[in-house]
């Protein structure tokens, strides 16, 4: 009668671990270490954990973002931003892994010349969809559990150099029985991008940004990146521009659309990032507040405004350009739409000597608010002491009535 012999119930590993037991004690070979150890382009790109390949363009998986102004533009006003944010996002690639990552490092140098060395403040990472918030410590160790979609502990160790500005983040693996780094092939903690969403990760940092820099210095910045064992892969250079040229811009005519609307045209110039938008300001009577009543794109030269009968309308516009930079002007009348009587400077319906007095005061550039297409009672252009007599003249003599002087409605352009 046959003896039966009991068949040993083993695991994948440890069925590897008994046969190259077994080629070791007939060749003397160790091969265990043998399999394990890593091949010259075995398998090909990229060797072991994954990764990708050098960036050539935007659609590299490693990527570096940086600043972006209120307008989406990469210009940075000069001495307006106190820090600005990166975000380095890293990628299991579809196109070239054939493995999970299980340790990722990645390296940024930042540059003294550009940076406040001193504000690093790192913010948050992520992997797949496990996000971790920092409290802005440079130097910090913290583990993340992907049970149960992956049997692994990821280790994050952030480690800050502030004389040299060097920033490192390093993801390790380990194995949730021991605690140990691992290279278990179910146990990397960035598999293959094979959803879009579980293979990329990514890490986030706040730094300050100098005072003074130079008017159009380039400000750049890119990290590298090492998936396990492969060759450090560099991300795109992430590029802002100090921009420290103000806009200037104005309103060069109004005329009437019809009897209820009025047409404002407007001019703007930028020499650096370009007008992003303008304000715009309405005046509801002479030496009243300037309201804001609206923002209009660069490429709108033209906007129609609603006025009403008897009432003075004053309007400026102010320029902001694509770095966020705002043009620097007293808000003063560009154009005007109303309905004057000459001599009548401040509007109150008389033609007295607080008319003169303001008059005066303007030709003596004290700071004073009146209606200048009232105050040029001879109407040759200028505003100065002979318009102030004539007012006088107007006041005194018994026989002129308010009533007589001429009421008009017009639209007005102001000369600088």
């Amino acid at each position: 009668m046959e003896k039966q012999i009991g068949v040993e119930k083993l695991n994948y590993k440890e069925w590897v671990e008994k046969i190259c037991n077994g080629i070791q004690t007939i060749m003397g070979l160790d091969c265990l270490k043998e399999w394990k150890k890593k091949k010259l382009n075995c398998p090909p790109k990229p060797k072991g954990g994954g990764g990708s390949s050098t960036p050539v363009n935007s659609d590299d998986p490693n990527e570096i973002y940086g600043y972006l102004s209120p307008s989406g533009s990469r210009f940075i006003a000069k001495d307006s931003v106190e820090a600005v944010d990166y975000r380095i996002e890293f990628e299991n690639d579809t196109a070239f892994a054939t493995s999970a990552a299980h340790i990722v490092e990645i390296i940024d140098t930042l540059d003294a010349d550009f940076f406040e060395l001193s504000t690093f403040e790192p913010t948050y990472f992520n992997i797949g969809n496990k996000r971790e918030q920092l409290d802005g410590t440079p130097n910090f160790v913290r583990t993340v559990d992907m049970r149960p979609e992956i049997n692994v502990i990821v280790q994050v160790e952030g480690q800050y150099d502030e004389k040299k500005g060097i920033a490192r983040w390093l993801f390790t693996s380990l194995d949730p029985m021991t605690m140990e780094p691992t290279d278990d092939v179910m146990q990397g903690f960035l598999p293959v991008n094979h959803d879009g969403t579980s293979g990329i990760g990514d890490v986030g940092y706040r730094i300050g940004v100098k005072k003074g820099l130079e008017d159009g210095l380039e400000i750049t910045n890119r990290a590298s990146i090492v998936f396990d064992a492969n060759e450090p892969i560099l991300t795109p250079t992430w590029t802002n521009i100090v921009d420290g040229v103000c806009p200037e811009s104005t309103i060069t005519e109004i005329a009437y659309k019809n009897d209820s609307i009025v047409t404002l045209n407007i001019e703007g110039n930028d020499e650096r990032s370009g007008v992003w938008k303008y304000d715009l300001y309405v005046q509801y009577g002479v030496g009243s507040p300037w309201m804001k009543e609206g923002e209009l794109n660069a490429d709108s030269t033209q906007v129609d405004y609603k006025v009403h009968d008897g009432l003075y309308y004053g309007f400026c516009v102010l320029a902001t350009d694509s770095a966020g930079n705002m043009e620097q002007k007293e808000l003063r009348p560009e154009v005007m739409c109303a309905d004057i009587h000459l001599g009548d400077v401040n509007s109150d319906g008389e033609v007295n000597s607080l008319d003169a007095s303001l008059v005066m005061a303007y030709y003596l550039e004290e700071p004073v608010s009146l209606l200048l297409a009232a105050a040029d009672v001879n109407e040759d252009g200028e505003v100065n002491t002979l318009d102030a007599t004539l007012i006088i003249q107007m006041y005194l003599n018994s026989e002129q009535k308010k009533e007589s002087a001429p009421k008009l409605k017009q639209l007005f352009k102001i000369q600088k």
